[in-house]
């Protein structure tokens, strides 16, 4: 059999294990340290990532992502202040009149990312669908993409800049595809060009009208609003164009339309498809036409 260790004086040597000295307080003290380390550096690691989803979702750029229609973008918020005529005619002339597009963030005062997105998704659901021969369509999935965008020449003027800035908003959906310019403060829809196969009835010349009418009056500005002119398109007579009065001070609202057919490309085939293509649009008179 194995001897013990002893000293001189016959006493035991065998190491102490350090648990029996407090060794198990410090080593517990220790795990438990190093457990919060860790559990602390993934939060921490969390905290910088929803940072920067939400730099990027409040920046400007691009963003394509699939959408369930289901599920709210946003909770109910407040509707957005609308401009007022002046503000408005200003917005919209500065629009089709600059020269160099500049991507910024959004500044104080205007909408987000995701609220730009709202902006668009509810106009396509409340004002748009409703006019389109299939009533039962709806935007189950879909691609958006977004960017913020003001005139180059407008930056050295803050107020300018701000409010002649816009939210472009690309909307894909099946059967339906939607580019739509925002006023990057108000929201509201400046023009929308919208191509779609459910848009037949909505090309005859009543539903026309009343599309112009609605579209007009979502500005919110006073005095009597008529239609200036309708009637089939000039190019091949394949369209109508019209144009009502908005406001006081020049403002006009129009439409047009035209249409294309998509055959398949199997001779054999008879098949078709006809694409509806409707561009509603705010404008202060300049250029008016197809």
């Amino acid at each position: 059999m194995g001897m013990r260790k002893t000293d001189k004086a016959g006493k035991r040597t065998d190491l102490i294990s350090p648990w029996r000295k407090g060794g198990l307080a410090m080593n517990l003290a220790g795990l438990a340290a190093a457990f919060g380390i860790g559990f602390g550096g993934l939060f921490v690691v969390q905290y910088r990532l929803e940072q920067e989803e939400e730099k990027l979702l409040q920046g400007a750029g691009s963003v394509e992502i699939p959408v369930s229609v289901g599920v709210a973008l946003l909770d109910a918020e407040e509707e957005r202040e609308k401009l007022t005529e002046v503000q408005l005619y200003e917005a919209v002339q500065r629009l089709n009149n600059g020269t160099e597009a500049y991507p910024h963030e959004p500044w104080e005062g205007q909408l987000s990312m995701t609220e730009a997105l709202k902006c668009g998704v509810e106009w396509i659901e409340y004002f748009l669908l409703p006019y389109m021969e299939n009533s039962d369509f709806l935007l189950q999935e879909q691609s958006v993409n977004c960017y913020l965008w003001t005139w180059q020449e407008d930056l050295e003027d803050d107020e300018r800049a701000l409010l002649c800035s816009y939210w472009n908003v690309w909307i894909n959906a099946p059967e339906l595809e939607a580019q739509l310019t925002l006023q990057a403060s108000s929201g509201q829809v400046l023009q929308a060009i919208v191509h779609s196969s459910f848009l037949e009835e909505s090309q005859e010349e009543d539903g026309l009208k009343e599309i112009l009418a609605d579209y007009a009056s979502s500005f919110g500005l006073p005095g009597t609003t008529r239609i200036l002119d309708g009637g089939k398109g000039a190019a091949e007579n394949t369209g109508f164009w019209m144009i009502q009065s908005v406001g006081e001070r020049g403002l006009y609202a129009s439409v047009t339309t035209s249409s294309i057919v998509i055959s398949w490309a199997n001779p054999a085939s008879s098949e078709y498809k006809e694409i509806f293509s409707m561009n509603l649009s705010l404008s202060t008179g300049e250029g008016l036409g197809q």
